[in-house]
């Protein structure tokens, strides 16, 4: 009895274009499905970035503290790195 690599070799021969078709549908699904991960990759590491380049690189803010509140927060030994930021008001733009 033949063995299965002598008949998919014969196949092979006898169908040249269909065979060099297949090759090339497998490669380019393996080239996209590639591209896509990684972009999926570089596209999540882009919106981390971002995020931490508009609203620093912190885990969480606080807005409108008293006094008291912000030095509790500044006692506190489980957090690092506490700054305060205080808004100098705003200036409406002109047209």
């Amino acid at each position: 009895m033949r063995s299965y690599w002598n008949l998919s070799w014969k196949e092979l021969k006898a169908q040249k274009v269909t065979a060099v078709l297949i090759l090339i549908a497998v490669t380019m699904s393996t080239v996209m499905t590639t591209v896509v991960g990684q972009s999926i990759g570089i596209l999540q590491s882009l919106r981390i970035e971002q995020a931490a380049g508009l609203n620093g690189n912190r885990y969480a803010s606080f807005y409108e503290l008293s006094r008291e509140q912000s030095e509790k927060l500044h006692e506190d030994d489980r957090l690092f790195d506490v700054m305060d930021i205080i808004s100098a008001g705003t200036t409406p733009l002109k047209d």
